[in-house]
């Protein structure tokens, strides 16, 4: 019942985009950079609520698992020892993933209006070389450091999972 309840408020999550959320909420509670980034997280958290959710329903499927509860391992043993230690490093990916997305949204708000203007950003950045045709470096610079910045979220996260997973060290 719990679970029904937790998913069906998550599926209300999935019925708005997030980014026209962050658009409405942003300018009521302040478009300074940290009340931004942490409307960006909170709006985040029940997909990361259903992708945890289908990894434990996925990973307590597995053989060694089940093994374990039929061995007589506790609950709380096949949640710490076999379930947690194996839903970690995927979680690490979707975190760095999810601040690969929040970079690039956090810029196109930026460029679109939405963000602290005193605040240095990329996204303001490219907001002001938008007409400036005669130096296109002035919008090329900060669009390829938002894309670098965020291929290196996504690799920092792939190296974290490979280090920590625990089936890469057999």
């Amino acid at each position: 019942v719990i679970d029904y309840l937790i998913m069906r408020f998550v599926d209300l999550f999935y019925a708005f985009p997030t980014l026209i959320l962050i658009i409405i909420i942003t300018p009521m509670v302040g478009s300074d950079l940290f009340t931004t980034l942490i409307v960006y997280g909170l709006l985040f958290i029940p997909y990361n609520i259903r992708f945890m959710r289908s990894l434990v329903f996925q990973i307590k499927q597995l053989e060694y698992v089940q093994a374990a509860k039929v061995g007589g391992a506790s609950r709380f043993i096949v949640m710490f020892k076999h379930i947690l230690p194996n839903a970690v490093s995927p979680m690490l990916v979707s975190f760095f993933g999810g601040a690969a997305v929040a970079i690039i949204g956090l810029a196109g708000l930026a460029f679109i209006g939405f963000s602290d203007n005193t605040v240095a950003s990329w996204g303001i950045d490219i907001l002001w070389a938008r007409g400036k045709y005669s130096n296109l470096s002035a919008a090329v610079w900060p669009g390829l450091f938002i894309g670098i910045a965020a291929i290196g979220y996504i690799l920092l996260g792939d190296g974290l999972r490979d280090a920590l997973d625990p089936r890469l060290k057999l």
